[in-house]
Order: C-alpha cells, then structure tokens, then sequence
C-alpha cells in the first residue's frame, strides 16, 4: 500500500483511498485522482456522515465521476445510502446500502476513489483486505 499525499493512498493500482471529509480535501484528492487515472473512467464510492456538509461534495463529485456509488457505514452518524441517493441526479448513479458489498460492484472498475469520511475509509479498509485474503 503506497501513500500517495495526506490522507491519499493506493490501496491497489487502480483502487485508491481517501478519508476526505470536507470539500477541501476532496478538492486535493480529486485533483490527485485526475492525475493518477490518466484518461481512464472514474468510479467514486462515497459515504459521509449526516452531520457533514455534504451537498457541495456530491455536485462536485457528480461533475467528475463517470460512475458514482452511494454507500453507508453502520453509526448512527452515518448518512443513509438512500438519501444520498435521492440527492444525486448522476446518470450513472448506485445504492449500495452495504458498504461491505462494494468490492464485487468495482473490482474490475478501472480506476477508483473510496471516500467521503475517515470511518468509512478505516471500515472499507479492512473489508478489502479480508475480501482480498478471501480471494487467496
């Protein structure tokens, strides 16, 4: 696992982690995101907490995301899949309810940003690396 700036690593070569929170930080990782997926098509999972202000993030996720998958955590912080959902008008948008159920929607997905909430990165991390072992 390479780290690539602050919070940004690779997780695999095409799937890559970010724990940004605010617009800010998605800002960086997205800029970092466009210089690592040279060309190829995007798909973002994102999960945030209810407490955040998260309608900037998602307009600007929608504007560079050729897919956008919509998840959860399980806390009570945690923004329902389906409100996120609701709020995206993406054409190439997904609910996935379960976080943990994301790996088999983006394991062949070109190039991938996790992000959204530091819990979510800590919580999606260690799903992929049991889902990886599993694979073994």
């Amino acid at each position: 696992m390479k780290r690539l700036n602050r919070s940004f690593e690779a997780f695999k070569p095409h799937i890559y982690l970010d724990g940004a929170h605010n617009i800010s930080g998605l800002k960086a990782s997205l800029n970092t995101l466009e210089l690592l997926a040279e060309g190829r098509p995007k798909t973002i999972v994102f999960a945030v907490m209810a407490d955040k202000d998260y309608a900037p993030m998602l307009n600007l996720l929608e504007s560079v995301a050729n897919t956008l998958v919509l998840t959860e955590i399980p806390t009570l912080r945690s923004e329902k899949a389906e409100v996120l959902y609701a709020k995206v008008n993406h054409p190439h948008k997904k609910r996935m309810p379960d976080y943990k159920d994301v790996y088999d929607l983006i394991k062949d997905d070109p190039c991938v940003l996790i992000t959204g909430s530091l819990y979510f990165i800590s919580m999606i991390r260690q799903a992929l690396s049991n889902e990886n072992r599993s694979k073994v």
